[in-house]
């Protein structure tokens, strides 16, 4: 079965005055997921206009391992029941899949290149 990179966009709204806590929530979540052998990276932004607003940026080697494994692992389902606490909503995730590269782009080498960074 041929694997197909993923790129997965996660977006996030913190309760007012709860920004620290999400930040260290999701944190712990991001720092289990990049022990996967499947995950390239994962990159936390907040907001510069509103520091409520949070996004993940990830990229996976295999979309149906993300969907299948990295979604249903416990310390996901764990953070997704107790976000209520923190959160204003559940986070909106999103999956896409590359549909151009620079011609002459090495993928593989890119991947390398950022596991080493």
């Amino acid at each position: 079965m041929t694997k197909i990179p993923v790129t997965v966009l996660v977006l996030t709204k913190a309760k007012p005055g709860m920004e620290e806590r999400v930040r260290n929530e999701i944190l712990g979540v991001v720092q289990r997921a990049l022990q996967e052998p499947t995950c390239i990276h994962i990159y936390l932004h907040q907001d510069v206009k509103d520091r409520t607003n949070f996004m993940l940026y990830e990229n996976w080697t295999d979309k149906e391992d993300f969907i299948n494994v990295q979604m249903k692992s416990p310390h996901l389902q764990d953070y997704l029941k107790r976000c209520k606490e923190f959160l204003v909503d559940l986070p909106e995730i999103s999956l896409w899949e590359m549909r151009y590269k620079e011609e002459g782009a090495d993928v593989n080498h890119t991947i390398s290149a950022i596991k080493n960074f």
